[in-house]
């Protein structure tokens, strides 16, 4: 899969929150760089890369919900809705949206010397496929790695959604990696 690459897009470890919600996410509100979306007969989720960070939106009738990974306060919204998480260290959150949805996130930062971050992301890069958004900005310098948004749909049926992601930060030699499952009983 050849990556799309794009304006420079400045994002920080530091600024990078998981903002959660129950309702559909609204594409006005965000730059989208790559998007695609997955139906079934169940629900519809849409999967955008909004910089060094991403968006799931789901419907399935009445349940909705959004995850957004972001480091831009504009994008994260607010209302009592909304759950907020900005130590992404490792975080793990369940929800139960409406009576027939089960929603869970694992978030996990690992920290990397700049050697291996260039060559998990190259791993990462190779091993895309069709079942994957991949996205590459331009370095902040031409001394740095690309930021780099992956995200890889690993199963979409009626009654499951999983995705999983990862994010590079090479001013910051980091990598936060997620994992979503929404289950429709």
């Amino acid at each position: 899969m050849e990556p799309r690459v794009s304006d420079y897009v400045d994002q920080r470890l530091s600024d990078l929150r998981l903002v959660l919600t129950g309702r559909p996410a609204r594409r006005e509100q965000f730059r989208l760089f790559r998007e695609t979306r997955v139906t079934t007969a169940t629900y519809h989720a849409d999967l955008w890369i909004i910089g060094s960070s991403h968006v799931l939106s789901f419907s399935a009738g009445e349940a909705a919900c959004s995850e957004i990974l972001t480091c831009r306060s504009d994008e994260a919204g607010c209302g009592p809705d909304v759950d907020g998480v900005r130590d992404l260290s490792r975080v793990r959150l369940e929800r139960a949206i409406g009576d027939a949805v089960a929603y869970e996130i694992d978030v996990e930062t690992t920290h990397h010397s700049a050697d291996d971050l260039r060559a998990e992301q190259a791993r990462l890069v190779a091993d895309a496929d069709g079942d994957c958004l991949l996205h590459l900005f331009p370095a902040a310098d031409a001394t740095q790695l690309s930021p780099m948004t992956l995200l890889r749909v690993e199963k979409a049926d009626d009654g499951i959604l999983s995705l999983s992601t990862a994010h590079t930060y090479p001013q910051d030699l980091a990598m936060v990696l997620t994992r979503s499952t929404i289950r429709v009983r």
